[in-house]
């Protein structure tokens, strides 16, 4: 009896996918090196704790939010900033995950099932395709902005229950506002959607007109939460002195049958699980979300009760491969991921298949998804046990870095983005470093994107004779899709007065300071 009541609890299926997702996010990073978008944030928000504010360049999708409420308490701690970087990609993660889990299981009972049960096994298998669904081993990536735009499609699905009373209406508003300042592009993904179901339903019910007052209340929401947001914008430009790099608007409407055809592809690769965990786990959840997916569609055919969640959720899916497509993005296969905002309807439709499906094919879904799901985890736990110790190497040109500069007692350097901010964070009390960036052109200049315009000047008026260059290995510094090579920034500087080879191959090339501040002027 105690064993059924535990298995009864939801939190207890809440803890063992945050588990998971836990255990996911600590392999990305014994696997994966610090980049650039793991700690440009981070360094940014250093550089404001210390008074520094004349001008940075962020991202679109800006985690100003995340800077306020996690990077700068995690800042203020003592300790590594390696673990605490680690800490607050976990919790993040584990955040998002149980605030989609909770929501997933409301939307559920909003649209007639009574047991949410079956999200508990879909959001154990999302749990253990994290490692291909989300970002996970990115603190500085939509994650916690999913579980917002969940909560916002939510917040749609509360105004068609019963009349909104203001201080829902009000709370809608400032989700809205938060949701679309810190992630433009939930207002296509989400709020487009969303606005979408509503119409057609008040369509559908115009002899009774249920549903005119509630989508007059949501496009008021989604109407000022998008000014306000704009009104956020500026507000942090004027009192940060950030610029917030524009998203791309252009629109790529060649060859749409094939873009759809590689849209669907790249979607069945989000699902995937990454192959992280072997070519056999990438593989079968593609064949479980292909099951699913028919199965839904015999569902719906079969039981006219379920066609109203399945339109929800067609729609969702259908705008942001829409916008997905429109967009160009299907040109690179890592862009799948900004297909995550599919995850709200994967999940609700994916419970709903198990939900309303008899009791024999009840069971064999239910089982290959257990199935899936239990050798997923097997294989991510050898992951960790295999993988531990190469976190001690993946890092190792960023400590190379950091003992050149400590031992040859240069007071700062010009490194590439990809080197000078990972090392500012990992090693900041004792290097500076200016980042600088590969123009198409192929020549060199200063970069303050995450990095603000006062903490440069400050350096540069730091007295010293020669600078020394560092070069990443493979000698160049590199923008992709642009390559600076060691010939080409030679030809801009001119000749170095010395070149160093570093323990890990990359060069470091000597130069006058007066050569470098003349060549490299601030931007």
């Amino acid at each position: 009896m105690r064993v059924r009541g535990v298995l009864r609890n939801q939190w207890w299926a809440v803890f063992a996918g945050a588990t998971v997702v836990t255990c996911w996010t600590v392999l990305r990073f014994f696997i994966q090196p610090t980049i650039i978008d793991t700690v440009g944030q981070q360094v940014l928000t250093y550089q404001w704790l210390h008074g520094f504010h004349a001008g940075a360049i962020i991202g679109p999708t800006n985690y100003i939010i995340k800077m306020l409420l996690v990077y700068i308490p995690a800042d203020l701690l003592p300790g590594s900033p390696y673990v605490k970087l680690i800490m607050m990609t976990i919790l993040v993660n584990v955040a998002a995950y149980i605030v989609i889990f909770l929501t997933a299981a409301w939307i559920m009972k909003r649209f007639g099932l009574p047991s949410s049960r079956p999200v508990w096994l879909v959001m154990l298998w999302i749990a253990v395709v994290a490692g291909s669904v989300f970002w996970i081993g990115f603190v500085n990536s939509r994650n916690i902005e999913v579980a917002g735009g969940m909560l916002l499609l939510a917040t749609a699905l509360r105004f068609t229950l019963r009349p909104v009373s203001l201080t829902v209406w009000l709370w809608s508003l400032m989700l809205s506002s938060v949701l679309f300042f810190a992630d433009p592009l939930q207002v296509y993904m989400i709020a487009v959607p969303a606005t979408v179901y509503m119409a057609v339903e008040c369509w559908r019910d115009r002899p009774k007109a249920r549903w005119s007052a509630p989508l007059a209340a949501w496009l008021a929401v989604v109407g000022l939460g998008y000014v306000f947001s704009r009104a956020l914008v500026w507000l942090v430009e004027q009192t940060w002195k950030v610029h917030f790099s524009p998203a791309a608007t252009h629109l790529q409407i060649n060859a749409l049958p094939s873009q759809l055809l590689q849209a669907s592809r790249q979607l069945l690769e989000l699902y995937s699980g990454s192959a992280d965990l072997g070519h056999i786990f990438l593989y079968s959840n593609p064949v479980l979300f292909v099951v699913f997916a028919v199965t839904c569609v015999w569902i719906m055919l079969a039981k006219p009760v379920s066609r109203r969640l399945f339109l929800w959720a067609g729609i969702i899916v259908a705008v942001n491969v829409a916008v997905y497509v429109l967009s160009g993005s299907t040109g690179q296969d890592t862009n799948s991921r900004y297909l995550i905002m599919t995850l709200p309807a994967v999940v609700v439709v994916f419970a709903a298949v198990l939900g309303y499906s008899r009791d024999t094919l009840k069971v064999s879904l239910g089982s290959g998804m257990a199935v899936v799901c239990l050798v997923g985890c097997c294989l991510l736990v050898y992951g960790l046990i295999h993988n531990y110790d190469r976190g001690l190497s993946i890092n190792r040109h960023y400590a190379v870095v950091d003992s050149f500069m400590v031992t040859s007692r240069y007071p700062y350097a010009y490194t590439s983005m990809n080197t000078g901010l990972p090392v500012t964070y990992l090693y900041d009390s004792n290097v500076r470093l200016l980042p600088l960036g590969c123009q198409p052109s192929s020549r060199v200049s200063l970069s303050t994107l995450f990095f603000d315009r006062a903490y440069i000047t400050r350096v540069l008026h730091t007295s010293a004779r020669e600078v020394p260059v560092i070069l990443d290995q493979g000698g160049a510094i590199t923008n992709v899709p642009s390559v600076c090579t060691q010939a080409s920034i030679i030809s801009q500087l001119g000749a170095p007065k010395q070149t160093v080879a570093l323990s890990d191959t990359s060069r470091v090339l000597i130069y006058d300071t007066t050569t470098l501040r003349q060549r490299i002027p601030l931007p």
